[in-house]
This record gives C-alpha cells, structure tokens and sequence, in this order.
C-alpha cells in the first residue's frame, strides 16, 4: 500500500523534475524548445498530475488514472522518436507545422509562453546533458513512467491498493 504511494509520489517527482531541468536549461543555454519537446512538457506535467491524484485513488478512478498514464507516456516516447527521426532525416518537418499552431494557439502557451509556447525545431542542435540528448532523456524517463505504472497496475490487479486506508 505505501510502496504504491511512494511510487506515485516519485513519477510526480520525476515528471515534474523533468520539466524543470528542462526549463532551467532552455533559458540558461538560450534554447527553443521545438514541437514535440512542448508536447513532452504537458505529458509530463499531465502524468505529474495523475499520479499525485493516484496516491487518494481507489477502483476504477486509480485504473483510469493509470492508462491515462500509460497514454502519456506513450506519447511522450513517440515524441522522443520523432525528434530523433528528425535529427536523423535533417529534411523531415517538426517544428513548423499544423501541430505546433495547434500547441501555440492555446490559451496557456499565450499566458506562459517560456513554458509552453515551441519556437524551435527538432533538428537543432542541443548540447548534451551527461552525454545524452534531452529527447533521450525524455525517452528514459517515459519508458521508466511506463514500466513503473504497469507495475502498479500490476500490484492492484494482486490485491494492493494505491490508497491510504480510510
């Protein structure tokens, strides 16, 4: 019962851990943040979110909780792939397209556009952070999210449940 609480308690750390760096090094490095690095930002605030909510959930509300989760994180690694792919294929499009109109339309890339607006392209160059790429990071992080959520889904399925006892 605590494990799978302490559990959901450190995705949200990671995943808001994630973006902060993330922030942080935009702005220090003076980076822009392409397409799909905003559309990881709100998976990983979005699984941040559900996983807090994990920690009182119970039933059906923690299963939905979970394969939403699951869904992000699942976006998340698609993300990372097509940065690569776009990093690969220098000629592929990420960046300037329907998508990031989409994501910069919403009202919150207008109200904190440092967080949420995407102004640059997946095929520029980012420096390294202890020899790996962000979206690689990112890629690590997601599939870590996944695998610890299926997990839980796992421990739930035998029996133990996320919530504190009421």
């Amino acid at each position: 019962m605590k494990s799978l609480e302490r559990a959901n308690r450190e995705t949200a750390s990671v995943a808001f851990g994630a973006v902060a760096v993330a922030c942080l090094l935009q702005h220090a490095w003076h980076l822009q943040p392409c397409t799909m690095c905003i559309l990881q930002r709100y998976a990983f605030l979005l699984i941040g979110v559900m996983a807090l909510c994990r920690t009182q959930a119970s039933g059906a509300v923690a299963t939905a909780l979970r394969a939403a989760t699951n869904v992000l994180a699942l976006v998340g690694v698609a993300a990372s792939l097509k940065i690569q792919w776009a990093i690969s294929v220098p000629s592929s499009s990420c960046g300037r397209d329907a998508v990031a109109a989409f994501l910069n339309g919403l009202p919150w890339a207008k109200a904190v556009p440092a967080l949420f607006k995407a102004t640059g392209v997946c095929g520029d160059y980012v420096p390294p952070v202890l020899h790996l790429q962000f979206h690689v990071w990112s890629l690590l992080f997601f599939a870590l999210i996944l695998l610890v959520t299926l997990y839980a889904g796992h421990q739930m399925k035998n029996g133990v449940s996320a919530a504190r006892p009421a």
